[in-house]
């Protein structure tokens, strides 16, 4: 049975009334070691307490809790190897859209230094004109 499966099973148990807490099993309880067991309580747990994890592992293949982190960590190595190729791929987009940006940059102050070149001379002119009308008169 999944671990999926496994979960459904115990949310409808718990939708028939049971009083408790699904939760997952994640550390060592007596002599054996669990990465992620769904457990139904016959308690009502209030918070997250070793061996027992009430948050659901969400987007991992394989989870086990690190406790020192509270939080669930992924142990499978060929999601961690899809995900950490996925970062990659995602910081060579990034890097790209960064060097796009910075040409755009590059190029807009380009023009601004160009408009404020002509505003320049604009305006010399108009000093220029208006000073030898104010002379003529």
């Amino acid at each position: 049975m999944t671990l999926e499966e496994k979960i459904k099973n115990l949310q409808i148990t718990l939708a028939d009334g049971t009083v408790g807490s699904l939760v997952y099993l994640s550390g060592r309880l007596g002599n054996t070691e669990y990465s992620c067991e769904p457990v139904l309580l016959p308690f009502k747990l209030e918070y997250t307490q070793y061996p027992y994890v009430l948050e659901a592992p969400e987007g991992l293949n394989n989870p086990v809790y690190d406790w020192s982190k509270s939080q669930w960590v992924e142990q499978d190595k060929e999601a961690l190897g899809y995900r950490l190729s996925q970062a990659e791929e995602k910081l060579s987009t990034l890097n790209t859209q960064s060097e796009k940006h910075e040409t755009e940059n590059t190029e807009t102050q380009s023009a601004l230094d160009k408009i404020q070149q002509s505003q320049l001379q604009m305006t010399q002119l108009l000093s220029q004109i208006l000073a030898s009308k104010g002379g003529a008169q």
